[in-house]
């Protein structure tokens, strides 16, 4: 009788429409992680922070499915402001890719 009701009702018609909403709606967040994903691969830009000269920078990665290098001279000043981005990005960037001498900290005197 229960079942009856329902059904007379439309909400086991509403209840199997509820399922396949969910199943949409699952694939569409896998789809839309995947993409992510890819969009974090082509877009990801490594910075090597060179200890050899004057703030020489140099960026690598992959930009627009391309192959990305760019060498950067800057001012002291400019390169203190790209320590301090760079310390920001901490908590949502993924930090890799570092070429350091061994016992390297990160900094040192000058």
């Amino acid at each position: 009788m229960f079942a009856w009701i329902k059904q007379k009702l439309g909400v086991t018609l509403l209840e199997t429409e509820i399922k396949m909403l969910r199943r949409i709606i699952k694939n569409q967040e896998a789809f839309i992680i995947g993409k992510l994903a890819e969009l974090k691969e082509y877009t990801r830009v490594d910075a090597d922070i060179g200890f050899r000269g004057n703030n020489t920078i140099v960026l690598t990665g992959v930009y627009r499915k391309q192959g990305f290098v760019r060498f950067y001279d800057i001012g002291d000043g400019q390169f203190e402001r790209l320590v301090q981005q760079m310390k920001h990005m901490q908590d949502h960037a993924l930090i890799r890719n570092i070429d350091a001498p061994p016992n390297f900290r990160g900094t040192f005197g000058i």
